[in-house]
């Protein structure tokens, strides 16, 4: 599906997931009813996820990261010092969809420029890492002014974790994610 169609659909599934009733109240519940594609033409790929129960990493599209539950935060942006929204989904229940993160203790997130970043699942579940695909009401592919950052990227809502060390963490943010392997 082109980007620009999707926003369209992005936009109103976010105004229908919106209404009271649309979404189950239960997070695990709306992540386990957005299917997994099975095979994606390559130019569709914009993440690989793998880990040592998938045998072959599992492919996924923009369409499906927007159809899982979205979640949004605004954060004063450690690179540019701006306040920007993002959006996207939760990494953790991401990977638990996929199957994976029981029993794991890091993930290793790489860009398309080779920048690579552990971090521990631990954290993961604490701060609530974010793999975003919007930034200021954007997809981040869209956006002109935002193509150094890629399709994908992974935030943290330091704002709302005042005690969250950016100085400490902002160096396991990426850019340009392409690949996420659980180990």
């Amino acid at each position: 599906m082109p980007i620009r169609s999707l926003r369209s659909g992005l936009a109103i599934s976010l105004l229908l997931g919106s209404l009271a009733g649309c979404v189950p109240n239960h997070p695990d519940a709306a992540f386990r009813r957005v299917p997994v594609p099975a095979s994606l033409p390559p130019q569709d790929v914009v993440l690989e996820v793998s880990g040592p129960k998938t045998g072959t990493p599992i492919r996924l599209d923009l369409t499906t990261l927007c159809a899982f539950p979205a979640t949004r935060f605004t954060i004063r942006d450690p690179w540019d010092l701006q306040e920007h929204l993002f959006e996207g989904v939760l990494l953790l229940p991401l990977l638990q969809r996929l199957g994976l993160g029981a029993g794991a203790e890091l993930i290793e997130v790489s860009a398309a420029n080779g920048y690579r970043a552990a971090s521990r699942i631990a954290d993961l579940r604490r701060f609530g890492y974010l793999l975003a695909y919007q930034m200021d009401g954007e997809l981040t592919a869209d956006r002109k002014a935002l193509t150094k950052r890629g399709a994908l990227q992974t935030a943290l809502d330091f704002d709302g974790r005042p005690k969250l060390s950016v100085d400490v963490y902002k160096h396991q943010l990426v850019w340009q994610v392409v690949r996420i392997e659980v180990k």
